[in-house]
């Protein structure tokens, strides 16, 4: 799958999102159009905006809200929130249009400064390069269970087939797979031989 490049991205996109946000206006003024509350201040946390780190556990009280911007119902939150709900549905060339709403033009700002940026350029391929290696590492993981279910399960049906077929003992074939007589008993009885047949 081939990774959209710095100038491709939207606000939609996760690291432009975040990097939008980054600037305590835009978040304050994206906060007052969700929350319909004034917001004095914002105190924007590098640290948890622009890097990725799937680590870091805040436990510090932070609500989730959800948005959708395909909802159905307009009419029942404030149109200045549709309006940027509405902006985040836009592609590239729509959403550098003129349009009248403030914030959304100062977000089209932002957006246009990023973009030019050489720090969020480099920024950007510096997060696609730890994504890749963190998608690589699951891969490899991946393959490592699926061989090991694999060789687990080649094991097991061998060991059936050698207490149906050359009567060992369930005792000799848990002490063979190293499990207990239980779980040999257990698993014995989901193979799939033993499940009853429609």
């Amino acid at each position: 799958m081939r990774r959209k490049t710095l100038q491709e991205l939207t606000i939609m996109d996760g690291f432009m999102f975040g990097a939008v946000m980054m600037e305590p206006e835009n978040c304050r003024l994206l906060l007052e159009r969700i929350l319909e509350i004034p917001i004095d201040r914002v105190e924007v946390i590098r640290e948890k905006s622009m890097i990725y780190h799937p680590d870091i556990d805040c436990q510090d009280g932070i609500h989730t809200i959800i948005l959708n911007n395909r909802g159905t119902n307009p009419e029942e939150i404030p149109k200045e929130l549709v309006s940027f709900l509405e902006y985040t549905r836009k592609t590239i060339p729509e959403s550098e249009a003129e349009v009248e709403d403030d914030y959304i033009r100062r977000i089209q700002d932002s957006i246009r400064r990023i973009k030019d940026s050489r720090e969020m350029g480099e920024r950007y391929m510096t997060l696609q390069e730890m994504l890749k290696e963190e998608r690589e590492e699951g891969r490899k993981e991946g393959w490592k269970e699926g061989l090991t279910e694999g060789r687990e399960l080649e094991r097991m049906e061998l060991m059936v087939r050698l207490v149906r077929e050359e009567g060992i003992t369930e005792e000799k074939g848990a002490e063979i797979l190293e499990i207990s007589v239980e779980e040999f008993r257990e698993k014995l009885n989901r193979h799939p031989e033993n499940r009853d047949v429609d």
